[in-house]
């Protein structure tokens, strides 16, 4: 699995071919050969949305891998009840990176 960052403007390219979607995303993820596959983040607006949620950066695009990595794994969220099972998944995952004062294991 491979994690790419990307500016807006190159993930407006993949999410308008891919998704018909003409704008910036945070995260794509594209499913390759069996077990394997890319996570593409877009750097720009993970940096705002840290800002907006008042963490980290690094927070933010572990949130965001995770995420990624979680489609990969078979995870949708077009469905409200879906998007409440994957939101409860990165959690769980990210809690299981942080360490006993709090901070991020990277």
């Amino acid at each position: 699995m491979g994690v790419i960052l990307v500016s807006d403007q190159k993930i407006i390219v993949y999410n308008r071919q891919f998704l018909g979607h003409n704008r910036p995303t945070d995260v794509l993820s594209f499913a390759l050969e069996e077990a394997e596959g890319e996570i593409l983040i877009s750097a720009e607006t993970a940096e705002a949305q840290a800002k907006e949620l008042r963490h980290s950066l690094e927070e933010e695009l572990l949130i965001l891998a995770i995420h990624g990595f979680l489609h990969l794994a078979g995870y949708d969220d077009r469905k409200i009840k879906d998007r409440r099972v994957m939101f409860r998944e990165t959690r769980r995952i990210l809690m299981g990176c942080k360490t006993n004062d709090g901070k991020t294991q990277t």
